[in-house]
């Protein structure tokens, strides 16, 4: 159809799905159904007090129709038609305002579809933002050709009889959100009852098209409303789009991981041992503490080795007293038995200087203490050879990964595993598989084979003991492998295959 020319349209052209009657215009009705009506009823007019149930009528229509559509345009073609229909007007324009300020065309009624760059729609646009800046509502009939607007110079350019310019406007903020431009192919319009559709009727459109033109400025909403609109009218080729999408995304290669828990221990560890039979007089590291090498860590208590080596130093003198008397009077055998004696005491002697010397215990190597508390433990004895410490280095650490039992297979030596502990919950560290115990364990209620990972400690957070969660990088298999597996697994255990 052409877009803003005078014709005298079927209730085809129109929404065939509304069903409400014309209004009627001064005793007789208007509009497509305006011939029939005359023909079997002209003798008895429908009054005019019948527009109120013609505004109800109108405003279910509306938005019944309306009501189904998130889309704007949707909306607004709709409105046009009822409108349309409603008036039985020969052509119904709605504008919305843009983001600019300025109004442009958005529906119009009969047609699914217009040049929004043809000279007609620009012209159209350029009377309703005329008659925006004036401020001012249009009506224009061809008998009451008393005053010139741009709605009266446009309409008699174009044939038109009667046409009528009225805002959407929301009532609580009077901001005017469109306008909607009536064309009429007769003079014999009911000006007060289109005025009363309007106040009924226009406050509320205005109010539903300014919700659905702030969703619209959504990007999302966007998106959700176009891809709804293309489900309904393509279900067909939208579903096996999906199918197809799935397919592809099942199809697709993505790197299986298997996740584990882990722990982090030391490398290696080094026990730091009592060096004789003595008493623990202080103990000068905890749990948790960083030591260096050579750095005292306890000390053991010298009284008793004091008391000995005065004790010894007696005897010794008593010995060599014993062996010079032994040596005047001609007793060579108690000389010789005296001069072992004293051989032997000085060897005690020398010995118990060695421990005095020696009271310090020291690390044998930088790292950290692992176990070996012993501040609550002093003054309590030691046997030579007793762990005190167990010291571990800290530059290269090693995680022990508990993998699954039913997961054991999927795992090999020098696959690469990211470890993200529970202390350091953004930071990532990396390794591979070093080891696995080829025997079962079980932790936690779990049966799980332990493999090892080293990881580097360079920044020097990282603690023995550190708990967190391991992903195993056991190369790449299909995605609907990847999903689908367990469940087939599961279902497959349950029926006994």
């Amino acid at each position: 159809m052409t877009v803003l020319a005078p014709q005298q349209k079927s209730p085809s052209t129109l929404d065939p799905d509304l069903d409400c009657e014309p209004v009627t215009v001064d005793g007789e009705a208007s509009g497509p159904r305006a011939h029939s009506s005359a023909k079997t009823d002209s003798t008895h007019p429908r009054p005019s007090e019948q527009a109120d149930s013609v505004i109800e009528q109108a405003c279910w229509q509306l938005f019944k129709k309306s009501g189904h559509s998130n889309h704007l345009t949707d909306q607004l073609r709709q409105f046009a038609n009822v409108w349309c229909r409603t008036l039985g007007a020969d052509q119904v324009i709605v504008l919305c305002k843009n983001k600019q300020g300025h109004f442009r065309v958005r529906a119009v009624s009969g047609t699914e579809s217009f040049d929004s760059a043809s000279s007609t729609i620009e012209q159209i646009e350029n009377v309703v933002q005329t008659h925006d800046e004036l401020g001012e509502e249009a009506c224009w009939y061809v008998e009451s050709d008393n005053r010139s607007s741009a709605l009266q110079t446009y309409s008699r350019v174009n044939g038109f009889k009667a046409a009528t310019l009225f805002p959407l406007s929301i009532q609580a903020n009077e901001q005017t959100v469109g306008y909607v431009v009536t064309f009429f192919p007769t003079s014999k319009i009911s000006p007060n009852q289109i005025n009363k559709l309007s106040s009924e009727l226009f406050p509320l459109v205005a109010q539903r098209l300014d919700l659905t033109i702030r969703s619209e400025g959504n990007r999302i909403a966007q998106f959700c409303s176009k891809t709804y609109r293309y489900m309904a009218a393509q279900k067909t080729a939208f579903w096996l789009f999906v199918a197809l999408c799935i397919t592809a995304v099942f199809l697709f290669p993505y790197p299986y991981k298997v996740s584990c828990n882990s722990t982090l221990e030391p490398v290696s560890r080094r026990y730091v041992a009592a060096p004789f039979d003595g008493r623990l007089k202080e103990s000068l590291v905890e749990p948790g503490d960083r030591v260096k090498a050579q750095q005292t860590i306890a000390i053991i208590d010298d009284d008793d080795f004091r008391l000995q080596l005065k004790s010894a130093n007696a005897e010794h003198n008593r010995e060599k007293a014993r062996h010079s008397a032994a040596l005047q009077e001609g007793r060579i055998a108690d000389a010789q038995i005296a001069a072992l004696e004293i051989k032997k005491l000085k060897h005690d002697i020398d010995l118990l200087r060695q421990k005095i010397s020696s009271l310090e215990v020291k690390s044998p190597i930088d790292g950290i203490v692992v176990s070996g508390d012993l501040e609550k433990s002093e003054g309590t004895p030691l046997k030579m050879g007793q762990a005190m410490f167990e010291i571990g280095p800290l530059d290269q650490l090693q995680i022990e990964i508990e993998i699954p039992e039913s997961k054991r297979r999927f795992v090999q030596i020098g696959q690469p595993v990211s470890v993200r502990f529970h202390a350091f919950p953004l930071m990532r560290f990396d390794g591979q598989i070093e080891s696995i115990f080829p025997r079962a364990e079980s932790r936690e209620n779990q049966v799980v084979f332990v493999a090892t990972a080293n990881v580097q400690n360079e920044q020097g957070i990282l603690r023995p003991g550190m708990k967190g969660k391991a992903m195993v990088d056991t190369g790449p298999s299909l995605v609907g492998w990847n999903i689908l597996h367990r469940p087939i697994e599961s279902f497959r255990s349950w029926i006994g295959m």
